[in-house]
């Protein structure tokens, strides 16, 4: 299994992601195309190594970055920058408890935004309104000192510890 660590994101990630050209090397510091759960993204190489275990992955490499890929990231980092007042802005008038630290653009058109908070309430009713809004899906991205906080993994009957204890969960 071929393998790059890469960095991406406005709030840095550091993740593994499959690829499987023959013959295809990568040197540190290039930029590459992924995929990832937000959609295609220009990432920068960490390393590369070979593995036979099986390790988890975040993604796949599509390919080498092109000039016209790193020229469209700057353009969506700058479209980005411009925006932040804006959300910023929405963000008070819509009466949301999250304060916005970043926004960013893929280059599948995704919008994030990043927020100091833990997943609650408050970032599934941001994501909401902005659909609700005309700003179409918007992915909401809580992030705190350590950085990106992640989903949660559910487990148990769904109640949230409140069942009367007959599905066998430790409530």
């Amino acid at each position: 299994m071929q393998l790059v660590l890469a960095r991406y994101g406005s709030v840095p990630q550091v993740a593994r992601f499959l690829f499987t050209a023959p013959f295809q090397q990568f040197c540190r510091g290039e930029a590459v195309i992924v995929t990832t759960n937000r959609g295609e993204e220009l990432v920068q190489v960490l390393e590369t190594t070979s593995t036979s275990e099986e390790l988890e992955t975040t993604g796949e490499v599509l390919r080498m970055a092109t000039q016209e890929d790193i020229d469209r990231m700057e353009q969506l980092r700058s479209n980005a920058e411009q925006q932040f007042i804006e959300w910023s802005q929405r963000i008070r008038d819509w009466g949301v408890q999250l304060e916005l630290i970043d926004t960013e653009w893929t280059l599948s058109d995704r919008l994030i935004l990043y927020v100091l908070n833990g997943r609650d309430a408050e970032t599934t009713r941001l994501a909401l309104l902005a659909a609700a809004n005309g700003f179409g899906i918007v992915h909401v991205q809580p992030v705190n000192a350590d950085g990106i906080i992640p989903l949660e993994t559910k487990s148990g009957c769904g109640t949230g510890g409140y069942g009367k204890g007959g599905c066998g969960c430790k409530h």
